[in-house]
């Protein structure tokens, strides 16, 4: 998939997004749907780089993004923990495509 430069994603258009795209805003480990979003305040930025283990001699000190970084937008449940992950490119690439209504 070729990927666009990342872009601010704002909360109303991630709430658009999960309202079409998933199951609802109910989190999956207890129900509620009350989350806390890592990211900017004006709008939602990547909250996670995901990377690969870089090792260094006998252990693992650090992640290494550069091998397989991939932004995420990343959710906290308020009532019990549970974090969900969406990725950015896929997030803003059905967003650009459905600028006004949500389709599945």
């Amino acid at each position: 998939m070729k990927t666009k430069p990342l872009r601010e994603i704002t909360k109303d258009e991630l709430q658009r997004f999960l309202q079409a795209k998933t199951n609802g805003d109910a989190c999956m480990s207890c129900g509620q749907s009350t989350w806390i979003f890592d990211g900017g305040s004006e709008g939602l930025y990547p909250g996670w780089i995901w990377g690969s283990p870089k090792p260094t001699e006998h252990t693992l000190q650090y992640l290494d993004p550069s091998k397989t970084a991939v932004p995420l937008l990343v959710m906290t449940c308020i009532n019990c923990g549970f974090q969900r992950a969406h990725d950015v490119h896929i997030v803003a690439g059905w967003i650009d495509d459905h600028p006004e209504r949500g389709e599945k």
